[in-house]
Formats: structure tokens, C-alpha cells, sequence
């Protein structure tokens, strides 16, 4: 199950990666927190569609709290404090503690995005330099080289 989990997350934040413009990665990970709110709406008034023409999910169908479909249903220890497995959350969180634990996930990828970009100028950077030094050497023997030959051309035989 938690294998499972995780491949959902890391999924989820190779779609923020790929999102090219910030503003809508921030939609991704803030698009739940606006479903939750119009489901609390929703919850709040009353309904005027009649009991009998409402569609219902099945009932063996169960969903996480950001509408994914879970495969298994979680376990429940009424008698244990501890969490069943490590890295599984902890009952005392807030709600929002995915969304900013993504919201910090995705700063920490803009970081790392900008390091490798820093990175990458700095080495480009270094082969032009590297690049120069080798074309100036190489511009230099020419010179010796050239100097070398008309001093080979100079010496005059008698006539």
C-alpha cells in the first residue's frame, strides 16, 4: 500500500517537474484544497435533488482525501498510537500538511532546478576558458614555429 503511495506522490511531482510555469505547478497542488472547500460547500447546503436519483459510488470503492481511488483499504489500529508503518502519517496533522509539504517539495525542485543550471554555466564557462588557453598555446607554437622557418630561410648560400 505504501509502495503504492509513493509511486502516486512521485508521479505527482514528476507532473510538478514538468510543469514549466510556476503558477501552474502551484495550481496542481492547490487544486485539491479548492475541491475540498466546494466538497465542504456542497456538504453545507441543503439538497433539492431527491434521495433515489442521486448516483452513488460503490461502496467497496474507497478514495484518499485528494479523490485517488485506493486499492486497499487502510489499516486501523484502535488500540495503537504508533503509526503502522514508517513513513506513514501521523493522526495529529493538519489537513494541509500535504499540500504544504508539496509547496515545500516544489521549492526544493526549483532550488535544485537552478543549482543544475548554475552548475552547467559554470562548467560551460570553464571550457571557454580552457578553449582560450588552448587557442592562444596553439596560436603561440605557430609563431615559434613560423620564426623557426625564417630563420631556416635566411641562411643564404654564396653566389
Amino acid at each position: 500500500m505504501e509502495a503504492l503511495q509513493l509511486a502516486q506522490m512521485l508521479a505527482d511531482l514528476n507532473d510538478l517537474q514538468a510543469a514549466q510555469d510556476q503558477t501552474a505547478a502551484k495550481d496542481l497542488v492547490s487544486v485539491n484544497r479548492t475541491l475540498d472547500r466546494k466538497e465542504h460547500l456542497h456538504q453545507q447546503q441543503p439538497r433539492s435533488v431527491p434521495e433515489g436519483s442521486r448516483v452513488t459510488s460503490p461502496t467497496g470503492r474507497m478514495t484518499d482525501k485528494f479523490g485517488r481511488r485506493m486499492l486497499t483499504p487502510p489499516l486501523t489500529r484502535t488500540n495503537s498510537a504508533s503509526p503502522s508503518m514508517p513513513g506513514s502519517p501521523l493522526g495529529g496533522e493538519r489537513p494541509d500538511a500535504d499540500i504544504d509539504r508539496a509547496s515545500t517539495l516544489l521549492s526544493l525542485y526549483q532550488i535544485r532546478a537552478k543549482l543544475r543550471e548554475q552548475d552547467n554555466s559554470g562548467l560551460i564557462k570553464a571550457r571557454e576558458k580552457i578553449n582560450a588557453l588552448a587557442a592562444k598555446q596553439q596560436a603561440q607554437v605557430a609563431t615559434e614555429h613560423k620564426r623557426e622557418r625564417k630563420e631556416i630561410n635566411r641562411l643564404s648560400y654564396p653566389k
